[in-house]
């Protein structure tokens, strides 16, 4: 029952985007989806590119690695399997690694330090597009109330957008369970 449900609704979700798109102006992309990814692929798509700073790395061999960047380009234009080659840390992937320790240095350390990322938007970068999606927060919209990240949720926002900023706005908090 509960997958026949799930099946009307994704019918229903079809109907409407084809109502949608129906109505508005071209576009090169359509998304679909409002989870974490089709949010991250909207700000992305929208022209915003990250930017490391050009302040010392609080890892050395990472600060090493950075001398010969150009910190005026987005980290996406460097040479990122270069730079990365190498690298070990919290995930398989070196460039995976090499953004990791950009946007939350020294993260497993009790000291943590602020993300060496800035996100900018290139205006002349941004691609025409549109998200299309029933609730915003994906599979996280529906999860049952105890359910919580596995990671911190400091760890879950994006440069430049401060997660505790965020749900002081809305007037939202942060539960914090151990």
């Amino acid at each position: 029952l509960k997958m026949l449900r799930r099946c009307a609704a994704v019918i229903a979700s079809c109907r409407a985007m084809a109502s949608i798109a129906a109505t508005c102006q071209h576009v090169e992309v359509l998304v679909v989806g409002g989870g974490p990814s089709g949010i991250l692929l909207s700000l992305l798509l929208s022209g915003y590119k990250g930017f490391a700073k050009s302040a010392p790395h609080p890892d050395a061999e990472v600060a090493r690695r950075l001398q010969n960047v150009n910190f005026a380009v987005p980290v996406t234009d460097w040479d990122l399997a270069k730079v990365a080659r190498g690298l070990q840390g919290r995930a398989n992937n070196e460039i995976c690694v090499l953004l990791d320790q950009l946007h939350l240095p020294s993260a497993e350390s009790v000291h943590g330090h602020p993300s060496m990322l800035d996100m900018r938007r290139v205006a002349t970068d941004a691609v025409p597009h549109l998200v299309v999606t029933d609730t915003v927060g994906g599979m996280w919209d529906a999860m049952n109330g105890t359910w919580a990240t596995l990671s911190p949720g400091s760890w879950m926002q994006l440069p430049g957008w401060s997660l505790d900023a965020f749900l002081s706005s809305t007037g939202g908090t942060a539960k914090t369970q151990t």
